[in-house]
């Protein structure tokens, strides 16, 4: 850490009296700091919440990372949205049109590759600091996503200004300095009794944003809080309820007066004797006293329910299933699978979103030109399986692909017995083969000419016909309403329309 107690030693602190600043109505000061402390005891307390907790930390830090840069053959388009993340008039620009979706459609259409010379940002990215790795880097600062809304990265450079390190720190120990002109004009680190100014290229800032206060972020945890209370309240007594519950329940009930020597040593006998698990259900004997019961069941309280409920609140909170915390019940293989494609779709690629903005839209502009691609994650969302061998197994039947091109999809080799290249043949009832409709490749070219004839067959057969009712329909009219024969079709036609268009 000597590195980052010399940036803090060449920090500015003539900018801590704005600390206390209030813009818009937003007071801030130390904000968050108690409300971290709530969330992390909760998290180091409460089982669900870590487990909860646990999985979504784990499966973001996983996920792995890469930098992809343009292809020899990339547009001007492609190549200016790369060049715009070392320019911090356009930066923002750029991140925003390099989303998962573009990125993957550019990669598609050859016009971005996987870097084979990695850049500096992406380097750093990758070793963060000689104490944590990336996955470590990533968990920490997911944690602090979940738990408070905010992800904090303090940077430290060498000599030169070049950036060197990341480090994350506790949400609860930064504060943002708002400023009229730039929002933000810097942060104050607070450790201890010292406050530790940092310029705005000093921090990497992570949040999830909060309604009630434009300069900070605010994690699921906040919503929770009461139900976390609840249900650690819940825990206590049912720990209580073992540890410390003097079966038989009731009241003492003395008739007479009790000295108090008599009081003490019933005290002292009763605790000595009942209370604790392994002395709990003892048989009580009173002397000069009589037992009023008010004894009611664990059962009553609704231990097991009530926890659950807890449970299914914060599972809601954090938007996860059940299984994927272990919870067995009503858990099939279908919908547990179904359970790890939501998880990753809509739990952790938008997670990993907010990183990969955050990483390509700041650490990339502090090394200025050096920047050649874009640092993105890749897609850890895993295949629909049944869906891929229903698509498969249907295209092989339709005569679509080959046996061999229908195995190669479901990720299985060549078929031994040297069908791989037939065509799915199917069988009539009683053994017969019958002629199938095959759409492969292989008839793309036979496939054309045969239409064409039959479309050309069907036209000439519906002229002859209109044509034979057209004369028959001329002869008609000649004989019921003119006399004259020698009028054509024609003009039997432009004659009748001229009568429509006059009625």
């Amino acid at each position: 850490m000597g590195m980052l107690t010399e940036l803090i030693q060449r920090a500015n602190t003539s900018r801590l009296s704005s600390v206390t600043r209030t813009v818009g109505g937003y007071g801030l000061g130390g904000a968050g700091g108690s409300t971290f402390g709530q969330a992390a005891n909760a998290y180091a307390t409460s089982g669900w919440l870590y487990a909860i907790i646990g999985r979504i930390t784990n499966g973001v830090a996983r996920v792995d990372w890469q930098e992809l840069v343009p292809t020899p053959k990339a547009n001007t388009r492609t190549r200016s949205m790369v060049a715009g993340l070392a320019q911090r008039d356009t930066v923002k620009v750029a991140a925003q049109s390099l989303s998962q979706p573009v990125l993957k459609a550019m990669v598609a259409s050859g016009q971005m590759q996987p870097a084979t010379e990695l850049s500096p940002a992406f380097k750093l990215w990758s070793n963060p600091n000689p104490f944590y790795s990336q996955h470590e880097l990533v968990e920490v600062i997911q944690q602090h996503l979940e738990l408070r809304g905010e992800g904090w990265i303090v940077v430290v450079r060498d000599e030169r200004g070049v950036p060197v390190e990341l480090w994350p720190v506790r949400p609860d120990k930064m504060t943002p300095i708002p400023s009229r002109d730039e929002f933000v004009s810097g942060y104050v680190y607070k450790n201890g009794n010292e406050s530790i100014p940092l310029e705005n290229d000093d921090v990497i800032f992570l949040r999830v944003p909060s309604p009630m206060d434009m300069y900070r972020g605010m994690g699921p945890v906040q919503s929770i809080l009461y139900d976390l209370d609840a249900d650690r309240y819940a825990a206590q007594w049912n720990r209580n309820f073992f540890t410390n519950g003097a079966e038989p329940g009731g009241i003492i009930e003395a008739s007479e007066g009790l000295s108090d020597a008599e009081l003490e040593r019933l005290t002292t006998q009763w605790r000595s004797e009942h209370q604790g698990v392994n002395q709990a259900h003892r048989v009580a004997i009173l002397e000069k006293a009589k037992w009023v019961d008010r004894q009611y069941t664990h059962t009553d309280m609704a231990f097991i329910d009530g926890r659950k409920w807890s449970r299914d609140i914060f599972l809601g909170a954090f938007g996860i299933s059940g299984s994927m915390i272990g919870v067995s019940e009503s858990v099939n293989r279908a919908n547990a699978e179904a359970g790890e494609v939501m998880f990753s779709r809509w739990t952790v690629v938008p997670r990993c979103d907010r990183i990969k903005m955050a990483i390509n839209s700041r650490l990339q502009t502090m090394f200025g030109g050096s920047t050649q691609g874009v640092i993105t994650y890749i897609d850890p969302t895993p295949e629909d399986r049944q869906l891929r061998a229903l698509v498969s197994t249907s295209a092989y039947k339709v005569g679509l692909v080959t046996r061999d091109e229908g195995r190669t999809e479901l990720g299985l080799p060549p078929a031994v017995d040297g069908s791989g290249d037939e065509f799915f043949v199917p069988q009539a009832a009683g053994g017969a083969i019958e002629e199938p409709m095959q759409m492969s490749k292989a008839l793309d070219e036979r496939w054309a000419a045969p239409l064409r004839a039959a479309e050309r067959e069907m036209a000439d057969a519906w002229g002859d016909r209109l044509r034979e009712q057209g004369e028959v329909a001329v002869d008609t009219l000649r004989d019921l309403w003119v006399d004259d024969k020698s009028l054509d079709a024609d003009s039997i036609i432009k004659a009748l329309l001229a009568g429509v268009q006059r009625a």
